[in-house]
């Protein structure tokens, strides 16, 4: 087919991960595909000798100049569907390629969810249920006549006390009949039996209890006129929150989310997954009702794509969720909030490595929309650029009513743990705390951010260590499934009696984990009803919302809990908060470990004395004059702040300069410190030098070893990240990585274990 005979041209990304594919190739469009074809859309092309999926990023009436021994090959099929791009996520996309230094097609990909592409044969997946719709009531007058079974009579009544159609499985079983009842009613004329998309059964756990605005305080009052001022401006605007724990941030979302939605504009609002709780999603289904769509990690395929097009349809105004929520369909966003905005969870740890933060400024930008950061302990660089005035500084510096932030007190585990309790990890100051807590009624939470029983298994007659032969770290114990796992690969053994080294058998859990903690709990008070909330026992799709159910109904006196239980909680019975060791995060081999340190301490610590309850937080420390625990005694963020970056300025991290961290991994460690070397030596050559303050490396990562892959890394320093960037995807082109080795960027990196 000559190029003159197409009805236009077509700029097609193919699927085809590789990254020397990374950008469009010109088809035709045949004129029978004219009207099928759009940008954002999805085709079947030719390439290398086979038909692959490609994505549509362009279309033009003009053939681009090409060789003239060049031919133009056509479009073989458009993919039926709407278009799942539009204009804005294709310029998200490029921007995201230019910024994370991440292919076009990867950036394309996240933004759409997996279960609602077309697989790689171009067919997209359809949950379809059997359902059972109700034609005649046999106790009608005008019913067909016939006579039933009592099986049969025992359906129609089942399906009678609902409304509309009944999914056939849930009928069947609730009736206590077999299918062939059904089938014998439907030809008797009873009943119909069709196909149809499933009801979501997500919100079943969260009945709507309809809530209205509360009066806002003098400083909510003040808060909402400066957010008001701001979103009237008809630009877009960024404002940091600054409120305390239990302050009415959340107030203040619903609120202004409500604003928007009055003046026909859609809202979004972003959650860390770990802070994704009932009671989160709870307090915006009161307040919305069915005009809200929630998206985050456990939904299922089938929810995750009802949900997208829900969105996707206009059928909702109000999108909660986790990360990638931050991609949702909406056309007309006129407010973005990033709750607790500090969260690592924000940053994807694949590829493409972005930040949901940084990724709603720019679709605000894109909707002259507002963002709303949020958080009680601001991440060093929103802060930073807050004092600056890039984004506008809002504060909430008191509790809501009566509640007042409470009285922290700083244990020295040194002095404080019992002599006659060998190996003791809750100090008398806290035993005696919970022992006033449990006289009063009241209920308490206890904070250990580490899982399992204990750190590592040690043998004390040579000393040797297990670890896991796959990764360089140590198998952690896990007491009451008797085994060692690591938390990494998810490797698991029986726990050895006997030292695999020596043979020795004075081996023995070291250290304390949130198991260990529960056992001694039990030790020192045997009747004491308790809940433990870790990725342990919150593996199942409910298991959140059945455990903090029990809790919030005083089911449980205790609440022991990892990172999960230190922010979006706010139980009125929660009187004491104790942090059994403080000291877990704080040496970390990694930049924003005290800053991380001081963030959970201080948002855990916000848990206790909600409403008009006095509360109390113990912090057990071997380190109680390190800086930063004296900083969350003080409840001071502006003295950590001051400290910390200062630290930071002097070694020119963020907010400073931008960092870009290059990992390399591979089944060779030979193999990945050549590459490594050879990629940093040509970032450190004379022409490209100008574009870092420092390139670091390469150097083994503190996790040296994951899943039985080596991994080595190099850190840049610099002022513009764009560029830099830039420069990184060119010199990999230019040095691409060897069989066997893969090489990863990860711009404004969060960790650098």
């Amino acid at each position: 087919m000559e190029n003159r005979q197409y009805s236009a041209y077509a700029q097609v990304y193919p699927d085809i991960q590789t990254a020397r594919l990374n950008k469009p190739f010109t088809y035709g469009v045949p004129p029978d595909l004219s009207k099928s074809i759009y940008i954002g859309g999805m085709v079947k092309v030719p390439f290398n000798n086979r038909v692959v999926l490609g994505y549509v990023s362009d279309l033009s009436p003009f053939p681009p100049s090409m060789p003239g021994n060049v031919t133009i090959k056509a479009v073989e099929e458009a993919v039926e569907g709407a278009s799942l791009w539009d204009r804005e996520m294709l310029g998200l996309a490029r921007w995201m390629e230019e910024y994370y230094a991440c292919s076009f097609l990867s950036a394309l990909k996240v933004l759409v969810p997996a279960p609602v592409r077309p697989d790689s044969s171009g067919k997209t997946a359809v949950s379809r249920v059997r359902k059972v719709l109700l034609q005649k009531d046999p106790a009608d007058e005008n019913a067909l006549p016939s006579r039933l079974t009592p099986p049969q009579e025992r359906l129609l009544r089942e399906l009678g006390r609902g409304q509309g159609a009944r999914a056939a499985p849930e009928l069947l079983k609730r009736a206590g009949v077999s299918d062939a009842v059904l089938k014998a009613l439907e030809k008797k004329g009873y009943l119909k039996i069709f196909f149809d998309a499933p009801d979501s059964k997500y919100f079943h756990n969260y009945p709507v209890a309809a809530t209205g605005t509360l009066d806002l305080t003098l400083d909510q009052q003040e808060v909402m006129g400066s957010l008001l001022h701001l979103s009237g401006q008809g630009k877009a605007a960024v404002a940091l929150l600054h409120g305390i724990t239990g302050s009415g941030k959340t107030e203040i979302y619903l609120q202004m989310v409500e604003k928007i939605i009055q003046e026909g504009r859609e809202a979004l609002v972003l959650v860390p997954e770990i802070s994704l709780t009932p009671q989160a999603i709870q307090r915006f289904r009161d307040r919305f009702a069915e005009s809200i769509a929630v998206l985050h990690s456990r939904l299922t395929d089938g929810e995750r794509r009802q949900m997208w097009w829900k969105i996707k349809n206009k059928e909702v105004r109000v999108v909660l969720g986790a990360r990638s929520a931050v991609f949702a369909p909406l056309e007309n966003i006129g407010i973005i909030v990033v709750d607790e905005e500090h969260e690592s969870s924000y940053k994807q740890e694949s590829d493409p490595r972005y930040h949901a933060r940084q990724v709603a400024v720019k679709r605000a930008m894109h909707h002259n929309a507002l963002v709303i950061l949020g958080s009680a302990t601001p991440s060093l660089e929103v802060f930073h650029w807050a004092e600056k005035g890039q984004y506008q500084y809002l504060s909430l510096p008191r509790r809501i009513g009566a509640s007042v932030l409470p009285e922290i007190e700083v244990v020295d585990l040194k002095k404080d743990l019992p002599a006659d309790r060998s190996r003791a990890i809750i100090g008398e100051t806290l035993k005696g705390e919970l022992k006033l807590v449990l006289a009063q009624d009241q209920q308490a939470i206890l904070f250990m951010n580490r899982r399992g029983f204990s750190a590592f298994i040690l043998c004390r007659e040579c000393g040797n260590v297990i670890r896991c032969p796959y990764c360089d770290i140590t198998l952690k114990f896990h007491k009451a499934e008797k085994a060692i796992k690591c938390h990494y690969c998810d490797y698991r053994r029986e726990a050895p009696d006997v030292c695999p080294i020596c043979r020795g058998v004075k081996i023995e859990p070291v250290s304390a984990g949130i198991q260990r903690v529960e056992e001694e709990l039990l030790q020192l008070f045997p009747d004491i009803s308790h809940i433990r909330m870790d990725r342990d026992t919150t593996s199942g799709r409910d298991a959140h919302y059945q455990l903090l159910s029990r809790f919030a109904r005083k089911e449980a006196s205790v609440l022991i809990g990892t990172q999960m239980v230190a922010k979006g909680l706010d139980f009125p019975g929660v009187t004491l908060v104790g942090v059994i060791l403080a000291d877990v995060s704080l040496y970390l081999p990694d930049f924003r470990s005290l800053e991380r340190t001081y963030q959970v301490l201080t948002q855990v610590a916000g848990r206790a004395g909600r409403r008009d309850r006095v509360g109390k937080v113990i912090i057990q420390t071997f380190n109680p004059d390190s800086p930063v625990i004296q900083s969350v005694m003080k409840q001071d963020y502006r003295e950590f702040f001051q400290w910390e970056s200062g630290n930071r300025q002097k070694l020119n991290y963020p907010p400073f300069a931008h960092l870009i961290n290059l990992l390399f991994t591979g089944d060779s460690d030979d193999r990945v410190r050549e590459y490594a070397l050879s990629l940093a030596d040509g970032l450190r050559s004379r022409k490209l030098k100008s574009h870092f303050i420092a390139v670091l490396g390469p150097a083994p990562c503190v996790l040296s070893r994951i899943k039985s892959r080596y991994r080595w890394h190099v850190t840049l320093k610099g002022k513009k990240v764009k560029q830099m960037a830039a420069v990184v995807k060119a010199v990999a082109e230019r040095l691409p990585p060897p069989a066997g080795v893969a090489f990863s960027v990860d711009v404004d990196p969060l960790s650098m274990l």
